[in-house]
């Protein structure tokens, strides 16, 4: 498909497939909308080809299953962000985290999300930069923080 886009003023004719298309029209979409699963994720942030050994675990062991876990939810947070990183070295910027419930018979879930601009008690790449993100991080993805922490 043909369409013109403006650049520095000037209109350009360019040719788009419908994939591409589609692209551009998840592009104008809330973060929240265009990360529904851990595919998404993965799609927006990548990973190394190290982690990808970590990713593609599929045994019984426990430990293995929470260092992929903690692994998926490195790059759910990496994507949710945006780009942005916590500074740790700034005191001011505030960061938010999750605050899981542990419920007998059905795991964690999400209780509040709490900002922390001072110290954190949660690994800094687990960090978001809204308390929307956070909450949102925790309920989509509870399965995998369950992984995580179990």
């Amino acid at each position: 498909m043909t369409t013109k886009i403006n650049i520095n003023g000037k209109d350009v004719e360019i040719i788009l497939t419908p994939e591409q298309i589609e692209e551009v029209k998840k592009v104008n979409l809330k973060i929240t909308d265009r990360v529904k699963n851990f595919a998404d994720a993965f799609r927006i942030a990548g990973a190394s080809n190290d982690l990808k050994t970590i990713l593609d675990y599929n045994g019984q062991d426990k430990d293995m299953i929470a260092a992929q876990a903690h692994a998926k939810v490195g790059i759910i947070a990496k994507a949710l962000n945006e780009g942005w990183f916590p500074d740790f070295s700034n005191s001011n910027q505030v960061k938010y985290y999750p605050w899981l419930k542990y419920s007998p018979g059905v795991g964690f879930s999400c209780g509040v999300c709490v900002g922390d601009n001072a110290d954190s008690g949660v690994g800094s790449r687990l960090c978001f930069k809204s308390e929307e993100l956070a909450r949102y991080a925790a309920e989509q993805f509870k399965d995998i923080y369950n992984d995580l922490f179990n």
